[in-house]
């Protein structure tokens, strides 16, 4: 065991030194050498056991167990039973599968459950492993970071739409009483008018008139 760096596809990675063997094959998950908070973490699957045969450390990090606990887990333990969308997890996660061992690269958004019982929102990468066995790789990248922002920038946006309506609704205001004020001043004036016609009509009636 142990780390042995390693270059793919122009990327810095390293392998975990946990092989899986499978018959005169085996399984070296690679791991990104950054350890910071978007490194990705790495699961791989067994179609047909139904488990993970292999789990890097970033991927402890992420759902809290160690690997061999991972990989006594069942799928619906590291899941909420629904995802954000209202899908029922353990009914979409599969169709996703699906679609890599026909030979798509699939990714999407998936809600996880680590011990803690905190829900994770991940965007995950699918692939299948090449050989005989249905194996799938999962690269999972924790975007809690990135969905705070999307939130914060709508509720911003939000706000932004708000104070726009208020302040068009006082330039409405504010017009209408320029109307009204202007109104008021041309009615003064034509009152005055009436009332200086009015006066001069008084002052040449006689008494008796």
């Amino acid at each position: 065991t142990g780390d042995v760096g390693t270059q793919v596809e122009g990327r810095s990675y390293r392998t975990t030194g946990y092989p899986v063997t499978y018959g005169n094959s085996f399984v070296m998950t690679l791991e990104f050498t950054s350890d910071g908070p978007h490194a990705e973490a790495i699961l791989t699957y067994d179609v047909d056991r139904g488990a993970c045969v292999e789990v890097n450390q970033n991927a402890e990090r992420l759902f809290g167990y160690d690997r061999r606990t991972i990989a006594t887990l069942s799928r619906a333990s590291l899941q909420p039973t629904h995802q954000p969308d209202g899908s029922v997890s353990l009914e979409k996660g599969p169709t996703y599968v699906a679609r890599v061992l026909a030979g798509e690269t699939v990714v999407f958004e998936w809600t996880y459950l680590p011990a803690d019982g905190h829900t994770i929102p991940c965007e995950v990468r699918l692939v299948r492993q090449p050989g005989v066995s249905r194996l799938v790789r999962a690269s999972i990248v924790d975007i809690s970071e990135r969905k705070l922002a999307e939130a914060a920038r709508a509720a911003l946006e939000d706000t932004l739409r708000a104070t726009e309506g208020q302040l068009r609704q006082a330039q409405k205001m504010e017009a209408i009483g320029r109307l009204a004020g202007g109104i008021a001043q041309d009615f003064n004036n034509w009152l005055c008018v009436i009332l200086g016609y009015g006066t001069l009509v008084l002052d040449g009636l006689c008494e008796n008139d």
